[in-house]
């Protein structure tokens, strides 16, 4: 089964955003586009062997391969993507948990 939800979203300070949850037969993708900064935030992966096609698909709707993985709470994604492996504080403005979290941003080179 194939399915994807696109929402978009405005917030008050006019923020455009992007949500998305992709479904396929080999697993699902959830996560945001940034239009401001042309940027993918992937925030949950789940698949055995289909992250290249997932990724595909996300690269494709939104025409950036700009990625950033967030949060990196497995081993999953830093042993299966290359990419830069960076931690946001928990006192930094941007954090949303509250407490430090590693992330990776990279540039996705498809297939």
């Amino acid at each position: 089964m194939k399915q994807a939800i696109y929402n978009d979203i405005i917030n008050p300070e006019g923020l455009h955003v992007t949500t998305f949850i992709v479904t396929t037969r080999k697993g699902h993708i959830i996560g945001l586009y940034n239009k401001k900064t042309n940027r993918i935030y992937v925030h949950s992966v789940m698949t055995q062997k289909g992250l290249k096609g997932l990724m595909q698909i996300i690269i494709n709707k939104f025409k950036t391969n700009l990625i950033t993985f967030t949060p990196l709470i497995t081993d999953g994604i830093p042993n299966s993507v290359r990419g830069e492996i960076k931690t946001l504080p928990h006192d930094d403005p941007g954090n949303p948990y509250g407490e430090d979290f590693k992330y990776m941003e990279c540039e996705w080179i498809g297939t």
